[in-house]
């Protein structure tokens, strides 16, 4: 009986032992379990809330972008002027004699698209959406042109755009050495051209001009307009002199 008892308890003792050790293993496990859990949770939580901020930030960037839109360019030329001189009696026709722009050359740093302002004596700003139809170079030959066409057609003079093969009596050539729109005051253009023979080889006449021209306001339309009537002035001083060959 004895034996039996202390057997009996002995089973008892040992299935007991274990079965709590089990039991505290198994909870400890199931805490583990909810702290990992737990701790996915939150990590999943966190990522989400950052993608969704992400994607708020990225839609709300592209929405501003489409919102925010480039100002649109404009664009200019230079005009011929009506001559403010009395044309002399129209000349025989016959006679005419043909003078022959040659060439035009201005500064780098006008042959750009950009308008061009000068700020000081030694700063150039350049307009950013302000910008030439075509190049300045051409634009300021054609006006030319079409300027002494209308000075010098009384005058028993034709004018063309001269190229190798176009016959004409007479060349003249100009190097414009500054052109400069100056803000809230004028234009400044000087120029030195030169009328030669027909071959070019014998220069008739030398000058050099300067003419300025006041801007009526800030506006860069009004100063193209101010540029366009300093070669007007410019070409008028020009058809002035090649009438004296006569």
């Amino acid at each position: 009986m004895t034996n039996t008892n202390l057997h009996s308890g002995g089973d008892r003792g040992g299935s007991e032992e274990p079965t709590q050790a089990y039991l505290g293993v198994r909870r400890g496990e199931r805490r583990s379990d909810n702290e990992g859990i737990h701790v996915k949770a939150n990590w999943y939580t966190s990522a989400t809330y950052e993608k969704a901020i992400t994607l708020c930030l990225l839609t709300v960037l592209l929405v501003l972008g489409g919102c925010v839109t480039s100002p649109s360019s404009r664009f200019y030329t230079l005009s011929s002027v009506t001559p403010q001189v009395i044309p002399e009696p129209p000349a025989d026709k016959t006679s005419k004699k043909i003078i022959g722009i040659a060439s035009v050359e201005i500064p780098d740093y006008l042959d750009r698209p950009e308008l061009v302002t000068r700020s000081s004596q030694n700063r150039l700003s350049l307009a950013e959406f302000d910008l030439w139809g075509g190049s300045l170079k051409v634009d300021i030959h054609r006006v030319l042109a079409e300027n002494l066409s209308m000075l010098l057609s009384q005058s028993g003079f034709s004018i063309v755009s001269w190229r190798p093969g176009v016959l004409t009596n007479y060349r003249v050539t100009f190097h414009v050495t500054r052109f400069d729109i100056r803000p809230g005051r004028d234009i400044l253009l000087t120029a030195r051209w030169t009328l030669s023979d027909k071959d070019g080889k014998t220069n008739l006449l030398m000058s050099s001009s300067t003419v300025t021209e006041p801007i009526r306001t800030d506006d860069l339309t009004d100063a193209v307009l101010a540029m366009s009537n300093a070669l007007g002035r410019l070409s008028e001083e020009v058809a002035g002199k090649v009438r004296s060959l006569q």
